[in-house]
């Protein structure tokens, strides 16, 4: 036996803040059995579209790097690939194509046709307007804008924090944040995407 005695807990709740907490024990068990659900279907489903992209010729192994990718933040990001290619070019790994007459410093890529840049730029703008959205929606001001005052992504940006605070107005859901507009200027060598 131990040489501590343990005390008992006194067991004082009343019969009605039992079941109330039991009540909501079971509606979270709930909500956590259905997330938990939710999620193992998305998990399919992204599968589905990897599956999909690789019987269509696409390679997935680069699609989960990019996704991995796009989850750091541009300095960590941009680190990180400097880094890659210092290790690359240590290992004697080429990570670009050779120079030609009309590029004699070659590059990491061969250009894209218009149509792959406009669709990667379409994607960058909701990627920016997603970001300001998201900003609003978890209480962020207006000032956070990161993107240099009056660029095309500041405005996007912007755009997608005002919508949203615009549809939270409509729908009578309080305000969050304030819709006080100081942009913020750049340091300088700043770049915008």
């Amino acid at each position: 036996m131990s040489d501590q005695v343990t005390q008992a807990v006194p067991n004082t709740p009343s019969k009605k803040l039992f079941l109330k907490t039991l009540k909501q024990l079971m509606e979270t068990n709930k909500t956590l059995a259905e997330l938990t659900s939710a999620a193992s279907e998305a998990r399919g489903v992204k599968r589905g579209i990897l599956k999909a992209f690789e019987g269509s010729g696409g390679d997935t192994a680069s699609m989960k790097m990019l996704e991995t990718l796009s989850k750091l933040d541009d300095d960590e990001r941009i680190g990180m690939l400097k880094n890659l290619a210092i290790y690359a070019g240590w290992a004697d790994v080429p990570l670009w194509v050779p120079g030609t007459e009309d590029q004699p410093q070659g590059g990491l890529f061969s250009e894209d046709d218009q149509e792959t840049q406009d669709a990667a730029r379409a994607l960058n703008v909701r990627k920016i307007y997603e970001a300001g959205a998201g900003a609003q929606r978890s209480g962020g001001s207006r000032e956070d804008n990161p993107h240099a005052a009056g660029s095309e992504d500041y405005t996007t940006w912007d755009v997608g924090w005002l919508e949203l605070a615009e549809a939270a107005d409509k729908a009578g859901a309080p305000k969050v944040a304030s819709t006080a507009r100081k942009p913020r200027a750049k340091p300088a060598g700043a770049t915008t995407h």
